[in-house]
């Protein structure tokens, strides 16, 4: 099936998804069009890299009057790089037609957001916060927006952000569509999803329940762990990268310290990294991902909060130095690999002590995480079967 025959767009833009070599719907577009276009509040809860993105900016784009120049769609995001990453596939989508997307940022310069929003979008991509400053000092209203996108839900619906996304959503039209989107939603940020719309139909590409991450890891993904001394994390790592000749890697800790220390130790050894944390500048931050992205450097050292969401293109390989704390961030890691069905890897370097993790995340996520050895510079694979490396 097409695009053409499930979603009624502008003849560019399917120019546009050609030229990009997307032909064919992934499962959860095929669900959410119809529920969009016929104007439902939704909730879609889908795996990692299964095409969300474009789940909800195809029905944007669908739903735009190219003619009224006010935002008419709200997408919320909860880290900058994700909604520049949203930003970046808006622009592509739209390319060669009179649809604009602004994005608007706390941190970033707001003269040029202001500039940004002079041009008249139809579309504001960004976070909560800056978009309730700018709509205070009557920079941008949103008196004519009929779609509001929380993207990343269970983390935008947490104790933390949930005023600010009812602060937005209080800000436009009262027959306004919610559309929320995660790899993951728990109870909590569910029974919120609903309280917050109008009957939502849920949409649940799994093969579990909505209230549940097991089975949301694609199976294309590969698990495998390597044990050592919490001391040698960094030289294991360093020989697994040379071992497979990985050109592109993600190594995930469990802080901003660990991330820029690891990075610092690699660059050392002479594998080129840069870190990305939270907590980081965003200049810095959108350098060390353009860095990755163009293949100057190999490994990106992460913090969860960070690197949540991303969708760099090409092989690349996660890595886990900082054992996940529950089954929830492996899943969000996993989601860095293996998109859209691809083959991909996560690897993960625990010390004996931290072996018992990986059996819950197993037993949670209903998944193998094989152990493999590394010795004089090659891979020893496990019992259970050779691995196939892509």
């Amino acid at each position: 099936m097409s695009f053409e025959n499930i979603i009624p767009l502008p003849n560019q833009i399917y120019i546009n998804l050609n030229q990009a070599d997307i032909c064919i719907p992934s499962a959860v577009q095929e669900a959410v069009f119809p529920v969009a276009l016929n104007g439902y509040d939704l909730i879609a809860v889908s795996k990692t890299g299964t095409g969300k993105t474009f789940a909800y900016l195809l029905p944007i784009f669908s739903m735009l009057k190219e003619d009224i120049k006010k935002p008419q769609a709200v997408i919320l995001a909860p880290t900058h790089e994700l909604a520049v990453q949203i930003k970046r596939e808006s622009d592509a989508l739209s390319k060669g037609t009179d649809i604009k997307s602004a994005l608007i940022m706390g941190g970033a310069n707001i003269q040029r957001q202001l500039a940004a929003i002079k041009e008249k979008p139809q579309i504001i991509i960004g976070a909560t916060g800056r978009i309730i400053e700018l709509c205070s000092m009557r920079k941008l209203t949103l008196h004519f927006t009929k779609t509001i996108v929380i993207d990343e839900a269970d983390r935008m619906l947490s104790e933390k952000n949930i005023d600010q996304v009812k602060a937005v959503i209080e800000s436009t039209l009262k027959d306004r569509r919610l559309m929320f989107f995660s790899a993951s939603m728990n109870n909590k940020a569910m029974e919120l999803a609903k309280s917050l719309s109008k009957n939502a139909v849920t949409i649940n590409i799994s093969k579990s329940s909505a209230s549940s991450i097991q089975s949301m890891i694609p199976d294309s993904i590969k698990h495998i762990y390597f044990e050592c001394d919490k001391r040698d994390k960094i030289e294991t790592l360093r020989k697994v990268i040379h071992a497979l000749s990985i050109k592109k890697a993600i190594v995930f800790s469990g802080s901003q310290n660990e991330a820029e220390t690891t990075a610092a130790k690699l660059n050392y050894h002479g594998l080129k990294a840069a870190s990305l944390c939270g907590q980081g500048l965003k200049e810095k931050r959108r350098l060390a991902l353009e860095a990755f992205r163009d293949g100057r450097i190999t490994v990106l050292s992460a913090t969860d909060l960070a690197a949540r969401g991303l969708d760099i293109k090409g092989e690349i390989f996660v890595f886990c130095i900082g054992i996940p704390t529950d089954s929830d961030l492996y899943l969000h890691r996993a989601g860095r690999t293996g998109r859209m069905n691809k083959s991909g890897t996560v690897i993960t370097i625990a010390s004996p002590s931290e072996v018992y993790k990986l059996k819950r995340i197993e037993k949670s996520l209903g998944i193998r995480i094989l152990k493999c050895e590394i010795s004089k510079g090659k891979i020893a694979y496990p019992s259970e079967g050779e691995i196939i490396w892509h």
